[in-house]
């Protein structure tokens, strides 16, 4: 399977995933070339744009950055799950200011409102959780060389990076002035490291 139409096929698992929860995302066709499919998510429109690459990369808009389709999961989830805390959050702020600081119970519509947001809030922590991929030790030694050096100075080797990259571990960009790669790590190369530490007592 060609790796962008395994990305088509992700993507729209992850909106299924997100519409039976009440979620919505939409696919639409791209205004350039430089994209395969425009993607939109109604409750996280400040993000400037999201799409999918023809070498079936994800664009994040808002970090300006091109990930794999694991990373770029979970910061859809982590983004919306943000969102809905917020308003949930929201809903009884305002109330309160409403009637002049003093907590006093939201009418029925607002509670059910509430509610409704905090469930969205709570299903949407459960693929926050799920367990990124195990690593062995070396691919440990490699994720922890990178985030031990915050100056980003680390490089990796074209293989290593290439096989962590596509299991959405690692991403690649430049310091000034942009003539020098650095590798960084991705929130799920982060909980990937994480297990590892877990499992092995460190």
């Amino acid at each position: 399977m060609l790796r962008i139409e395994q990305s088509l096929r992700d993507i729209r698992t992850l909106q299924a995933e997100l519409a039976a929860i009440g979620v919505d995302m939409a696919l639409s066709d791209p205004v350039g070339e430089d994209a395969v499919a425009c993607i939109s998510i109604p409750d996280l429109e400040y993000v400037e744009e999201r799409c999918i690459l023809p070498d079936g990369g994800f664009y994040d808009g808002f970090t300006r950055q091109e990930v794999a389709f694991n990373e770029y999961r979970l910061r859809v989830i982590e983004r919306l799950s943000r969102h809905y805390e917020g308003e949930v959050k929201a809903i009884a702020d305002k109330w309160r200011e409403l009637c002049g600081g003093e907590e006093t119970p939201l009418p029925d519509n607002l509670q059910a409102r509430r509610k409704s947001l905090a469930d969205i809030a709570d299903k949407l922590h459960g693929p926050i959780g799920d367990e990124p991929s195990a690593l062995n030790g070396n691919d440990y030694r490699l994720l922890e060389g990178i985030a031990r050096d915050p100056q980003a100075h680390v490089t990796l080797p074209d293989g290593d990076y290439k096989r962590l990259k596509g299991m959405g571990l690692v991403i690649r960009g430049y310091r000034f002035p942009d003539t020098i790669r650095c590798d960084g790590l991705t929130g799920l190369g982060e909980k990937a490291m994480e297990r590892y530490e877990r499992a092995n007592g460190r």
